[in-house]
């Protein structure tokens, strides 16, 4: 994280919600690129308010043009890239007091079935053997990218080692589509203690026990994925207090599982065959380190 002066923008910005941002401002600087729209603000606080408006939209920052009074409203914290000595612009990140805190459920998640929303980081959630036309080759499990990294990992087959993981199943799915070995893992010191139901009358149990629930749907799947959510117990989001690992000393290779003392993300190739045995191998970070965001997806680009 860049580090910037803390200001408040016109004391603490407040909208009809109620809700509170601090701003940091950044004067002589552009965070180009990644918008999501601009338009002719009143003058800087507006701008902001705006951003502020348009959270919930994947507001994460502005740029604003002090001379012509435009405001560019970006879907990422600092832009798409970070541009010194424009003494024209003022650039600001929403909310950034909370850049270093984990996302809290459910308000900082969010489920998407036709990609990555703008606005957030995300999992993908796929499984290769599900037929083309059932379309979960586009379907997330996301949180605001102005939070920190809440280490949820994916696997297609089997838990992952060393991770506490759920099993995501969805019974009326026919067996050959192999649904029945996917989970959604975290560490074992995790804050989230997820749990999984794929019926509305599950979901009703797990609500009576003070859980919140997010809806997993992809409506292009026929095998009943209209009543099927991801459950946690209401969570607000923690500071994270340990600092990023250090590269390369706080890195590690494994070939034969995961090693003590370090979390891990599994590389491995689906189609290699079994004997070459890629599904033991991990790229690891030392495990009093925060979660560096680093997520292996062997189906292109996430």
């Amino acid at each position: 994280m860049r580090p910037a002066l803390i200001l408040l923008v016109a004391g603490v910005l407040t909208i009809a919600e109620a809700w509170r941002y601090q701003v940091c401002v950044e004067n002589n600087v552009d965070y180009w690129g990644a918008d999501l729209r601009n338009f002719i603000a009143k003058n800087f606080n507006h701008c902001a308010s705006e951003c502020a408006r348009d959270s919930a939209k994947g507001c994460r920052s502005i740029t604003y043009h002090k001379g012509s009074r435009r405001c560019y409203l970006k879907h990422t914290p600092f832009g798409a890239t970070y541009k010194k000595s424009q003494s024209l612009l003022k650039s600001a990140n929403l909310d950034c007091d909370k850049f270093s805190k984990l996302p809290s459920w459910p308000a900082d998640f969010k489920w998407a079935f036709a990609g990555p929303p703008k606005g957030y980081t995300c999992v993908k959630i796929w499984e290769a053997a599900s037929p083309a036309a059932h379309t979960w080759n586009d379907n997330f499990m996301c949180w605001r990218n102005d939070r920190a990294d809440p280490g949820f990992r994916w696997s297609m087959a089997g838990a992952i080692p060393g991770q506490r993981c759920t099993q995501i199943i969805e019974g009326a799915e026919p067996v050959k589509y192999t649904w029945r070995d996917n989970f959604l893992c975290v560490q074992y010191n995790s804050p989230y203690h997820l749990s999984w139901t794929f019926s509305n009358a599950l979901k009703d149990r797990e609500l009576a026990a003070g859980k919140a629930c997010i809806q997993w749907l992809e409506g292009a799947d026929p095998h009943t994925w209209r009543d099927n959510y991801l459950c946690n117990k209401p969570y607000n989001g923690a500071y994270v207090s340990n600092s990023l690992p250090s590269w390369p000393e706080d890195f590690k290779w494994s070939n034969a599982g995961v090693p003590r003392g370090y979390s891990c993300d599994r590389i491995w190739e689906l189609a290699t065959p079994a004997k070459y045995t890629w599904k033991d191998n991990f790229f690891c970070w030392r495990n009093n380190k925060a979660a560096p965001g680093i997520r292996f997806n062997m189906n292109g680009a996430v």
